[in-house]
């Protein structure tokens, strides 16, 4: 308890040290017989606190120039092989000193600007340090703090030695942000230098054409293609997604006419059920993008989308269903106007006996999904070969499955309003079944029966099994020859169609109101929701209300896209319908400010005048950065263009409030690597000045209790050794 009493003295001695504590007086004590004892001692180690730590930064070596090849390397298949690059850390994580005069600029130089794209660069792998997870959007937005760096890099040292490898780096990070001028960014490179051969994010082919090369960059995330003849070099095409593994592929022949190759690019997902409108360039003269009318057909089903030029023409081939490939292919021709379909979809199924019972399934989705066309050519494809020795778990199919396929055969001739086909199949089925106790011969006969004449067709449909009454309809419309919409609607309800109601809707925007129809085909069913033009209709959805009430989704577009119910819409696009998925998306007003006025700052605009810009704009009552998570871009946009426009002050003051406000942000990483602390920080606590610290060894031992009584008279004598009591009673001065 000694010790302690003492160690709490010393400490109030340190709190207090302006104030005279009551020092004990020393009086002559009795001559006492008691046992030697030792003193303690004092030993006194003085120790200096520091008031700061300094953390030791790493030193990095500049890298040494590169040497560009002085031709490009022309390689038909690249193969890719990124090095592991390591990148240095972000500062560690810390908040600033409270009072913003303890920070300046440091004198900025291309080495520090290279450090700080290096750090930024590295972000996205620190961000997912497991490979496995970087095929998430997430990790291809991170690379736009590195891109960012590098434009600021390159506005603020354009012709620094590490200037080349900042172009080089944004125009790959461009390809992993999707940005749109990622083509143009590598035009610019290659019109001034050649493919660096240390360059393993992306790989260069050239394929040599009569009028010139077309250049091809491709990554595992897409490809750009450039197109260099006289000296120019002009960007075409760009677009990547590394999170889907986006598939680009280009193809060249004469489509024209006129003797020269033309391009072809195309582009998709592994898991694309139709194919996107090609990009088709005439190369004669000057690249020229030709219009494309591309009738879209969603197949419902993955497919491998392939584009050919053959014969003056382009093909384009869709095939599904690897175990019962099913093929469908369309020829489109350039008419000197636009390149539009020249022939009607042709469908072709090459079974192999093999996996033949694979097609049952096929065949199912392709009546449901491809429609009567694409389920004739596979029916006939099928029945030579039918049936299988056994189903998919292994039994034997009905002595009468062959006749079914036959069944199927006429009710899909009779929906693709070929009267005569469909009544000889079905005829053909009753004359000869495959036995006498054949189930189909009866349903075949029902339907022969109510399918007397065309608009026969959706009554026999009804009570047909397996019929797929959803392809008869728009054969019936097609058969009214109406005049308007609403005379369509009649003919329908006339020959079958139970319509439970009907109305108004200008759904292509074209002025003129569309009619739509909610019916019922047959009971029991859900209801379905019909879009009827003029001599066609066309389905919607199933629906389970019969009144329904669309509405234009905003911002309208050309063709507006038509809503019944949130997050899901559709256009009507030359007859067809396109389903668009839509997410709701807050408003954009600051954000597109921002973007705006960051491309203009880093494009070399007065810095100054953005800089007003912005202040105007977080002063606007509809400023909001918190929708799109973009305070911490808009906060370093704004100190840029204080800095740039020479208001150091206010650039200080914004970075340090990005600072505080943004910790993890690498926007916050790039500020602070800006700033250096010039003097030690204030605080609003006593500063406590370094004291010696006391180190007490004392012996103890066995001595007598002694009780001092103080003599007023008594002249202080001092001895060479102090005796100190362990527990001493102080008593302050006022």
């Amino acid at each position: 308890m000694g010790v302690i009493g003492l160690l709490i003295f010393m400490a109030l001695r340190v709190m207090f040290p302006a104030t005279p504590l009551a020092r004990p007086t020393s009086t002559a004590l009795p001559s006492l017989t008691r046992t030697p004892s030792i003193t303690p001692t004092r030993t006194l180690t003085p120790t200096l606190v520091p008031t700061a730590t300094r953390t030791s930064r790493s030193t990095r070596t500049l890298p040494p120039t590169r040497t560009l090849p002085p031709t490009i390397t022309v390689t038909r298949t690249p193969t890719l092989s990124p090095t592991s690059v390591s990148y240095p850390p972000a500062p560690t994580l810390a908040t600033p000193y409270r009072y913003n005069d303890l920070y300046v600029f440091k004198d900025w130089t291309p080495e520090m600007a290279d450090a700080a794209v290096q750090v930024l660069q590295g972000y996205p792998d620190t961000l997912f340090p497991v490979v496995s997870k970087r095929r998430d959007p997430a990790y291809d937005a991170a690379f736009a703090y590195a891109a960012y760096a590098q434009r600021e890099a390159l506005l603020r040292f354009p012709e620094s030695p590490y200037a080349t490898g900042w172009r080089w780096g944004l125009a790959y990070n461009a390809t992993r942000l999707n940005e749109a001028d990622a083509a143009a960014l590598y035009a610019e490179l290659l019109q001034n230098a050649d493919w660096p051969p240390d360059e393993g994010r992306a790989a260069l082919s050239v394929i040599q054409l009569p009028q010139g090369d077309l250049l091809e960059i491709r990554s595992e995330g897409g490809a750009a293609y450039l197109w260099r003849a006289g000296g120019q070099i002009i960007p075409l095409f760009s677009r990547f997604d590394y999170a889907r593994r986006l598939q680009v592929r280009a193809v060249t022949g004469d489509l024209t006419g006129d003797a020269l190759p033309d391009l072809v690019i195309y582009a998709g997902y592994a898991d694309d059920s139709a194919a996107q409108t090609p990009l088709v360039f005439d190369l004669a003269a000057a690249p020229v993008n030709l219009p494309v009318k591309l009738k879209r057909i969603d197949l419902a089903a993955a497919v491998e989308v392939n584009w050919a030029i053959l014969e003056g023409q382009l093909t384009l081939s869709l095939s599904a269903f690897p175990a019962c490939p099913a093929l469908l292919s369309q020829v489109y021709q350039w008419n000197g106007e636009q390149v539009g379909l020249a022939r009607v979809s042709a469908y072709r199924m090459t079974p192999n006996a093999e996996t033949l019972v694979e097609c049952d399934l096929v065949l199912d989705h392709i009546e449901r999904e491809w429609g009567a066309p694409a389920a004739l050519d596979v029916l006939n494809a099928l029945l030579p070969l039918w049936p299988p020795a056994a189903d998919a778990k292994g039994r034997p199919y009905p002595a009468d499955a062959r006749d079914e396929l036959r069944y199927r055969q006429g009710l899909n001739y009779a929906l693709a309003n070929r009267m005569a086909e469909a009544r000889a199949a079905l005829q053909d089925l009753i004359t000869a079944p495959a036995t006498k106790e054949s189930a189909w011969v009866a349903p075949a006969q029902a339907f022969l029966d109510l399918y007397q004449q065309p608009q026969d067709l959706y009554r026999a449909c009804q009570a047909a099994p397996l019929c797929q009454l959803r392809q008869a309809l728009p054969v019936l419309a097609r058969l009214s020859e109406a005049d308007d919409a609403a005379q369509t609607v009649y003919f329908l309800q006339d020959h079958g169609v139970m319509a439970r109601s009907s109305g108004n809707f200008d759904f292509n925007g074209d002025g003129t109101l569309d009619r739509w129809l909610v019916l019922r085909p047959r009971q029991g069913e859900q209801l379905e929701l019909w879009l009827v033009l003029e001599k066609q209709a066309i389905f919607v959805s199933n629906i389970a209300d019969g009144s329904p009430k669309p509405y234009y989704h905003e911002p309208l577009s050309a063709p507006p896209v038509v809503q019944l119910e949130m997050g899901q819409g559709f256009k009507v696009v030359d007859g067809q319908l396109e389903w668009v998925k839509l997410e709701f998306v807050p408003t954009t007003l600051t954000r597109d400010a921002l973007d705006a006025a960051q491309a203009a700052l880093l494009g070399g605009g007065a810095p100054q005048t953005i800089a007003v810009q912005l202040e105007q704009l977080r002063a606007d009552p509809r400023f909001n950065c918190k929708n799109h998570r973009i305070c911490d871009r808009f906060l370093y946009t704004l100190g840029l263009a204080y800095e740039l426009s020479g208001q150091g002050r206010a650039a200080v003051d914004t970075y340090l409030k990005l600072w505080w406000e943004n910790l993890h942000s690498p926007y916050t990483s790039l500020a602070r690597l800006k700033m250096i602390q010039y003097k030690p920080a204030r605080t609003d606590t006593p500063t406590f000045t370094p004291s010696p610290t006391i180190t007490l060894t004392p012996t103890i031992s066995m001595t007598p209790t002694v009780t001092h009584t103080t003599d007023p008279n008594a002249t202080p004598t001092e001895t060479p050794t102090e005796t100190l009591t362990p527990t001493p009673t102080l008593t302050a001065t006022p």
